[in-house]
């Protein structure tokens, strides 16, 4: 039987071969980039979760929390703000990334949040409830009808890290200008 998890594998694990997506998956992300990614995360969050008192896999909150306590600033990114302004407008956009947003917070996340603890930020991906979590995401592992929105949520991603390695090399501050 195919799945969501099975339509997007291959840029699931472009994601994590990423030089930016590898960073976070070992644990030796940088600050900078860390605070780039959590910039990111909190409006992709402020357009996805639902009311944070009534929606568990909400995390709007936490990574409020995460980026007042990054040691970086976050860098803005053109990217991000194309993808929002999508998720904005799509409803099945916005599915899509409850899938592969939440889903790699809940799941690899916690990996990451052991290989950062105490150097970096991670209220977002820690879950008091994380078993129950888990079952009320799982069924958006099943929705194939969201195979296109979530691969190019995956897109997406992937240019988000581009761009900031481009900020590393002086090529994202001029698009600013």
């Amino acid at each position: 039987m195919t799945s969501l998890f099975d339509t997007t594998r291959d840029l699931h694990h472009a994601c994590e071969e990423h030089l930016v997506g590898g960073a976070m998956a070992d644990g030796t992300i940088s600050k900078q980039w860390w605070a780039d990614w959590l910039s990111t995360l909190y409006q992709i969050h402020r357009v996805i979760d639902g009311d944070p008192e009534l929606d568990g896999l909400s995390r709007l909150q936490e990574l409020d929390v995460d980026l007042k306590a990054s040691p970086a600033d976050p860098r803005y990114n053109y990217v991000t703000r194309e993808l929002v302004k999508k998720l904005e407008e799509s409803e099945r956009h916005r599915t899509a990334a409850r899938y592969v947003i939440t889903g790699a917070h809940l799941m690899g996340g916690q990996v990451t949040r052991k290989r950062i603890a105490g150097r970096l930020p991670s209220a977002h991906l820690h879950y008091g409830n994380r078993k129950n979590l888990v079952a009320e995401w799982s069924p958006l592992r099943e929705r194939v009808d969201l195979t296109d929105e979530a691969r190019e949520i995956f897109q997406y991603l992937l240019w988000i890290m581009d761009e900031m390695l481009l900020h590393d090399i002086g090529e994202g501050q001029e698009r600013q200008s």
